[in-house]
This record gives C-alpha cells, structure tokens and sequence, in this order.
C-alpha cells in the first residue's frame, strides 16, 4: 500500500493560492524577487502553482552586470501578466566592498555593458502603464542610456514611487548641480500620490506629473545649488504633503530678484532640511500653513536665519507638534539688527530640540519661544535661566533632555516629568524636583572631571527619592560607596545601564549578598525589582563580580532569603573577557560580548 501524500501536496491548487497570496501579503512592501524564487524552487508542485500568482513577479531586481538581466526580465515579465510592477535596476560590483559602486564599469567594456542596458530597456518600456515602483542606482550616464531608450509618450498612471541614485565620484566637491527631467507623465488631475526621491540631482517633471506628487526628496551631496533650483520643485507640487533636503553642509545661491512670490504648500505637513547653512533662502519663500513637523539641521545660526526661522514658526504655529533645530555652523551676531522682540506662541507644539552650535548662538531662538503643552523638549548649549521659562511653563513635559546647561540654576519644579537625560551638566541635580520621575540617565565627558561627579546624584536621591524604574549613567565618576548608596535606596529599579564608570567588582559583589535585618527590616535584597543589566567597557569592573552578582539571581543554588527577580541583559568587558568567563556570564542568561 502506497504511503499518503503529505498533506501540502493533498491542499487544491485554490487553497495552496490563497496560501501564497497571504505570503506575499504579510511580507508587503518588503515583498522581493528572492522571496518568489524560495517557493518556488520547494518542489514541482509549488513551482507551478508560484507561476500562477502574477503578484509573486511583480518585483523585478535587475542586476545590470548580469550577462542574462535582459532575459530574466523578459521571463518574468511574462509570468506578471498585468499585475503591477515594482522595479529596481541596479549593479552589483565585486571590488572590496560587496555593494553598488562607481567602479563598476571596470569590470567589462562600456560597449558590453551599455547594449545590455539598452535591451533591457526597450524590453521594460512596453510595460510602463503598469510601473508601481521604478528605482535606478547607476552612474549619470548609465541612467541617462536607460531613460533615453526607456522613455514614453503614455502616462505613467499607476506610478507610486520613483526613486534616481546618480552615482558621483565624491573626490571632487562642490561639482554643479543637475537638474533632471523625469521623463514620464500622469494624466491631467490624476489621484496625489507620488514620492519622488533623487540623489545628487533636483528632479525637474511637467506640471501634471508634479500635481500628483506628495512627498520629494533630494539628497545634493557636493554640489553647489541654487535656492531657485530648489524653490523650482516646490512650486510645480501644490499637493506636496513632505519635503526632505539633504546636503553636506554647503551654501546655496540666494534667489534671484525677479523670482515669483511666496509660494503656497497648502499641504505640506512636513519639511526637513539638512546641510543647507543659509536655510533661510528657502523657508523665506514659504507659506506653510499646515505645517506640522519642522528641522532644519547642520546650519548656520547668525542673526538673520534664525529672524526666518522664528518667523516660520510663528507663521506655523497653529499647527506645528515637531520642531528641531540644530547645527555646527555659527556666524556672527548682531544685535543692532532688527529683530521681532514679541514671542512665538506655539500651543500645538508637543516635541521640541534646540541644539545650537555653541553657548549664546541659540539664545535668541529660546527666548522667543512658549510652549505651553510641550511634551519632550530637549536643550542644549544654553544658560539655565534663559531656558528656566520654556521648561517651567508646560503643564505635560514629560520627557527632559539638558547637555551642556550653565549659568545660573533657578530651582525648578517639574511635577508630571517621568524621564529626565542629562549631558556633562550634572549641578542641574541640585535643583530638580522631579517627584514622578522613572527614568534618569546622566552623561559624562570625562569621568575624572568635575562636572561628571555621582555627588549631585546623591544629593538628588536624599532630598526625595523618585521612583525610578530606569537609571543608566555613562561616564559617571562614583565611588562602590556613592554606588550602593544609591542602590539601596532605588528599590523600585528595574533597569541598570552602567558604561566608562569607575564601579569595581566589590560593589557587585556586595549586591550578591543579602542586606542584613536591621531598622525594622527583615533579611533583605537590594534592587529587589531588578530585572535587567547593562555593563560595558567600566574598567574596574571584571567578571568575577558581574558574575557573583548574576549567579545569585539566576542561579540554582538555594538563598538564605527569598530570591529577587531573574535578570536579562549583556556585559561588555575591557579589557576583554576571556572564554570561560563569558561562557559562565552566558550560561546565566546574560549575553557576553568579546571585545
């Protein structure tokens, strides 16, 4: 008697469909051509039934190094029928680094390669109407052969995203700008939903085709621009709904005097601009009124940029929830120079970062500002008192972040902040009165230095102790005394992170012990609640401690008193663990890590 099939093999070819179907689903929009070739390539009957399912071939990866990439494309084509397309072409390069290069062309002759590219061009310009995704990584000439033979005169209607990498030779800054025509259309008052995504070029597109954009980014790298090359895109995209800049911190050509008016992005809720120093070239041209998120990163902070800035926001503010502004650019201050001294109301706003470059370069932006409902604000190179107003005066702050605050310390009273960071300048803890707080994290420089002292951590714990779940200290100068001080009083602790302390083995040998009974206390463990450790590169800290420590919460030996929770985490040793240590670190749950 002949043994049953096995049951995949007894399922209708229907049910084995619907199988695969709701595979391609779950694995949407990261969905690839290697994840069709895996099923089919399981047995004959799953190759068929993969053969059926258009979907599963829609997602063409086209490697133009490869000899075949013409005929692959045509044969899966063939089997997509008229599904959708999701297409990427790029080349693979074989040189010391496994990735997509310049130095591709290297590896055969320009006559080889560029007849491929043609062929396989004209084999996917039939199919055009059907592109969902079109994304190209290749050098300027390579993608110029392709569009040429690839372009069309029907609309593109079903296109989603389209995605262009100019591969540049980074050795020579600040080459000219390209400004590329995409060459494809979408028909007259077609549905907004089109990203668009260039690399060192600004897409250039007819006026229909930038009706049905939504979101545009551009990524200049090295070259110099001009602020009407970049205004040029906004205006052909009144839908625009997000806009993202990228540069290597280069400044643009101001506009030209004969450029048009303002120009309204009635939809635009989101714009990020990066590495543009002069940044007010272009949110001077602006009018956002539903803007909701706002960054400008990597520019410059003179007197004149952060008037556009401040004038933005206020235009903005009765929508803004996001805004981040940073850089290591700063110019001169004049404070002859006009400036609107009325300050900026922005109630909406739930998310703020200011991080000038250096102390006083931010100081006329945070005075302007209020925000009254301010959730997560983070501030750094500032005086204390001029920020005093801006973190006293939200009734939700619950997220604080302070790197490099001086001056003077007003006290200050945050009663609903559960989580507080802050960088090098720990005298803040003198002032703080943060009764809600669950998640302290304080970061050193240098843990020799005084600003880096555990001292004000102490102080803080003894005035009143919060109920912190979460402390990670880094580069924090503290003394075994300072530290199992503070352990015995955070009692609701559940995560540790300690990194570049001065922490030994004998603290930790001593949290393996129970306390002893005393004040009214029975027997007891410190850090009872804590179920989780982090320990990286502390010099005086080895593994015979960490694992005395961890073998008397996860090991099997019987406790004089009932055993605190088990804990999970890793430990990162300098200098390096050897094997046998971390072999018993990982036998207690604790992943160890070699240096």
């Amino acid at each position: 008697m002949s043994l049953p099939q096995p049951l995949i093999h007894r399922l209708p070819d229907d049910a084995l469909l619907e199988i695969f179907g709701a595979y391609y689903g779950i694995l949407q929009p990261h969905f690839t051509l290697s994840d069709a070739l895996r099923l089919s390539s399981a047995c004959r009957l799953w190759r068929a039934t993969a053969r059926r399912l258009q979907c599963l071939w829609s997602h063409l990866e086209l490697d133009i190094m490869n000899p075949e990439v013409d005929h692959r494309a045509a044969y899966w084509l063939g089997l997509t029928k008229q599904s959708n397309l999701f297409i990427k072409i790029g080349a693979s390069f074989r040189g010391a680094r496994n990735f997509p290069l310049p130095g591709y062309r290297m590896e055969e002759t320009d006559e080889a390669l560029e007849a491929r590219l043609v062929r396989l061009a004209q084999i996917l310009q039939p199919c055009t109407p059907r592109w969902e995704l079109f994304s190209i990584q290749l050098e300027e000439q390579d993608i110029d052969l392709f569009l040429r033979h690839c372009s069309t005169n029907d609309h593109v209607p079903n296109l989603k995203v389209f995605k262009a990498h100019f591969m540049r030779n980074e050795g020579h800054p600040l080459q000219p700008v390209r400004l590329w025509n995409i060459p494809y259309d979408r028909p007259p008052n077609s549905k907004a939903d089109i990203s668009v995504c260039c690399d060192y070029s600004i897409p250039v597109f007819t006026a229909t085709f930038g009706w049905a954009i939504t979101s545009v980014s551009v990524a200049i790298g090295y070259v110099r621009a001009t602020a009407d090359d970049l205004l040029g895109v906004l205006r052909l995209c009144p839908n625009m709904v997000e806009f993202e800049i990228f540069s290597h911190s280069e400044y643009i050509d101001a506009p030209a005097a004969t450029s048009p008016g303002p120009i309204q992005l009635l939809h635009l809720r989101r714009i990020s601009i990066s590495g543009l120093i002069n940044v007010d070239y272009i949110l001077a041209s602006l009018c956002l009124p539903s803007l909701e998120f706002f960054e400008a990163h990597h520019m410059d902070w003179t007197t004149p940029i952060i008037g556009t800035i401040v004038e933005t926001l206020r235009n903005c503010s009765p929508s803004l929830s996001h805004v981040s502004a940073t850089g290591y650019h700063h110019g001169p201050f004049s404070d002859d120079i006009p400036f609107d001294t009325e300050p900026v109301t922005l109630s909406s706003l739930r998310h703020c970062c200011i991080r000038p470059p250096a102390l006083d370069t931010g100081d006329r932006l945070i005075q302007q500002l209020i925000l009254p409902h301010v959730e997560i604000l983070d501030i750094a190179n500032v005086r204390l008192d001029l920020a005093h107003p801006i973190i006293s005066s939200s009734d939700r702050l619950h997220s604080l972040t302070l790197d490099d605050v001086c001056g003077p310390v007003p006290q200050l009273i945050l009663p609903t902040l559960t989580s507080l960071n802050i960088g090098t300048s720990m005298h803040l803890l003198h002032t703080l009165r943060t009764p809600q707080l669950t998640n302290l994290t304080l970061r050193g420089e240098d843990y020799t230095a005084d600003q880096t002292s555990a001292q004000p951590l102490r102080y803080f714990l003894d005035r009143v102790t919060p109920p912190l779940q979460v402390l990670q200290l880094q580069r924090v100068d503290m003394s075994d005394e300072q530290f199992l001080w503070c352990m015995g009083r955070l009692t609701e602790l559940e995560s540790l992170e300690l990194t570049y302390t001065n922490i030994t083995d004998a603290a930790f040998s001593t949290l393996a012990e129970p306390l002893p009974a005393g004040d009214g206390m029975p027997l007891h463990w410190s850090l009872p609640r804590l179920t989780k450790i982090e320990v990286s590169s502390n010099y005086h800290l080895g593994p015979p401690g960490l694992i005395k420590f961890i073998a008397s919460r996860n090991g099997s030996a019987p406790a004089t008193v009932g055993r605190p929770a088990r804990l999970e985490g890793s430990a990162f040793f300098h200098p390096s663990a050897n094997r046998r240590d971390r072999e018993i670190i990982e036998s207690y749950g604790i992943r160890a890590t070699p240096q």
